[in-house]
């Protein structure tokens, strides 16, 4: 039996290197497998984006591909002063009706954000009466973090649009348990078609793991943009308590940060420096996505960063850090989405809060003594298949399938694609 086929319209695609891309470009690869081809809407290049053209590369060359350019000009220029991106929907609408043309395409799937893309597929849900899923990577009006909400006008605005999107939707899918649960209690008649299909990695990125070497030093490394909050502070006075006072057993511990500072009032470099800790924490910026993977398999223990009082969602890093199969320390909010992922897969690991300087230190202290004692072991394929980004496909394959068939989610819910 051929494909079915999905037209997925999403403004992060390669060459653009932002981490939104790994998700739409998991779609791409793993989709096929579940009996679904993706033929995709996408922009060339995404504004105010990084650039990683090796990831073109990892685009199979029969995916279908429409690349459909910012449209020019005062009136579109006008638009997104009040409307951020959303110039891009009505050249986006015409390459859409000629896909639908040229495509016997069976259902529509709209990412975000940005969430004016969802107008988008509300429209084409309206001119053709196709299935609409709506993938969520980032929480919209529902779920917002205190304090980061957007200016009082334009969330009513949001909250409407979010409301009509989902009320007309076919599927939701969101990639955390805890933004499930916030959409279905905000919104109880979607229980029956939200569920969770998480962002994931792929293991054949992955270089082979070496034996690990005798530690005569342990390596710590982040890897990912600092941003929304998340401040490395409190782990950097850590380390430098472990330079002053060195733990008994234990051998130096370095650190480097490979990604962009995009935390207002955080001088990294500075913050480095002051503490006397020039000499075992490094800054690399932004690098090659094929560099940062080979960096992790290298690394002794990753650190993730969350922001803090933030239960909900995933840094897009964890996933990776998952394939490369090392101890994670987590400087997130215990019992939530970070704390599922990690108690889910079985990868080694402490979880810290992000502003608790001394839970920190006895985290980063344990994870490193069990180091030394070698008493991590990693978890097997079978546990870890939920978080590659071939089962992130495979979840969202059988939403589509149900969309389809026009049934319910009870059957997925059982086999935990929507829990």
């Amino acid at each position: 039996m051929a494909n079915r086929k999905v037209l997925l319209a999403t403004y992060y695609f390669p060459p653009c290197g932002a981490v939104a891309v790994h998700r739409m470009l998991g779609l791409a690869r793993y989709l096929p497998r579940f009996g679904w081809d993706p033929v995709i809407v996408a922009p060339p290049t995404a504004r105010f984006e990084v650039e990683d053209p090796s990831l073109l590369q990892r685009v199979p060359p029969e995916t279908a591909l429409v690349r459909v350019p910012f449209p020019t000009g005062f009136l579109p220029k006008l638009r997104e002063r009040f409307d951020p991106l959303s110039s891009w929907l009505s050249p986006a609408y015409d390459a859409c009706e000629q896909v639908l043309r040229d495509h016997p395409i069976d259902a529509i799937m709209t990412s975000g954000p940005p969430y004016c893309i969802q107008r988008l597929g509300m429209t084409l849900k309206k001119r053709t009466g196709l299935p609409w899923a709506v993938c969520l990577r980032d929480p919209w009006h529902v779920n917002r973090l205190a304090g980061h909400e957007l200016p009082f006008p334009v969330r009513q605005i949001e909250a409407r649009r979010e409301a009509r999107a989902f009320a007309r939707a076919d599927l939701i899918i969101a990639n955390t348990p805890i933004m499930r649960h916030g959409i279905v209690s905000a919104y109880p008649d979607t229980a029956d078609k939200t569920i969770v299909a998480p962002n994931g990695f792929d293991p054949e990125m992955f270089p082979r793991t070496e034996p690990r070497r005798p530690l005569d030093k342990i390596t710590l490394l982040h890897a990912g943009e600092l941003y929304f909050g998340r401040d490395p502070r409190p782990l950097l006075d850590a380390l430098a308590q472990h330079k002053q006072h060195p733990v008994s057993g234990l051998p130096p511990i370095e650190m480097k940060f490979f990604g962009r500072n995009s935390v207002e009032g955080l001088d990294l470099d500075h913050a480095i420096r002051s503490r006397d800790l020039s000499d075992r924490v490094t800054t690399h910026g932004v690098v090659p996505y094929s560099q940062a993977l080979n960096a992790l398999t290298a690394a002794d223990v990753l650190v993730l960063l969350h922001t803090p009082g933030y239960r909900m969602s995933v840094p897009a890093k964890l996933y990776e850090y998952l394939g490369a199969r090392r101890p994670i320390l987590a400087l997130a909010e215990p019992e939530g989405d970070v704390d599922w992922v990690l108690q889910s897969s079985g990868v080694p690991h402490r979880v810290a809060s992000p502003t608790d300087a001394g839970a920190i230190r006895a985290a980063l202290f344990h994870l490193a003594h069990q180091l030394v004692r070698n008493e991590l072991a990693m978890p097997c394929d079978d546990k870890l298949f939920r978080f590659s980004r071939e089962g992130m496909a495979s979840a969202v394959a059988s939403g589509l399938d149900w969309a389809l068939a026009g049934g319910k989610l009870e059957s997925l819910v059982g086999a935990g694609a929507a829990t």
